[in-house]
């Protein structure tokens, strides 16, 4: 990288990153209650949404209001079937050279009824703009994920230390 760019790198104020990985952690804490609500908060209202047709059947959603029907149909199926989905988070990168993109990697976990379970490493790239994410990709490969930032610094999420 330039020394010009990692000295804008540098500059930047810590606060809006803090800012970026505090949205997304939040997503990420609103996506484990099911709070449909909550998660559409830190849209915008014409977010484009590309989850993994894997979990949604869907492959697209566009607009606050979709995403938010979509997890509260979400929510409605896991009842009446009783089972049920844990996604842990377990990294979080900022691109060095696109501030508004933040990458959560995580494991997601659908455990059926029946207690057999299934895993899935999963990689969340969120595109902000301001304080809102106005695009979310999905992949199932932590790999793949990564390949999308241009320059991944791992970060640590705002109040957590090492080992948190």
């Amino acid at each position: 990288m330039p020394a010009a760019a990692e000295e804008r790198w540098e500059a930047r104020p810590i606060e809006d990153r803090d800012a970026k990985l505090k949205v997304v952690a939040a997503m990420f804490a609103a996506f484990a209650r099911f709070d449909h609500d909550e998660f559409a908060r830190h849209l915008t209202e014409d977010v484009e949404f590309r989850p993994s047709a894997f979990l949604t059947g869907k492959g697209e959603f566009h607009g606050r209001e979709e995403v938010r029907e979509n997890l509260r149909e979400l929510a409605g199926q896991l009842d009446e079937s009783g089972e049920a989905i844990r996604l842990h988070p377990v990294a979080f990168y900022l691109d060095r050279r696109d501030e508004s993109k933040v990458l959560a990697l995580g494991n997601l976990k659908i455990i059926r009824e029946s207690g057999e379970s299934f895993g899935t490493e999963v990689a969340y790239l969120h595109t902000m703009r301001g304080d809102k994410v106005a695009a979310l990709r999905t992949w199932l490969d932590h790999k793949e994920g990564l390949s999308q930032l241009a320059s991944p610094e791992e970060v640590t999420l705002p109040g957590a230390g090492p080992g948190s």
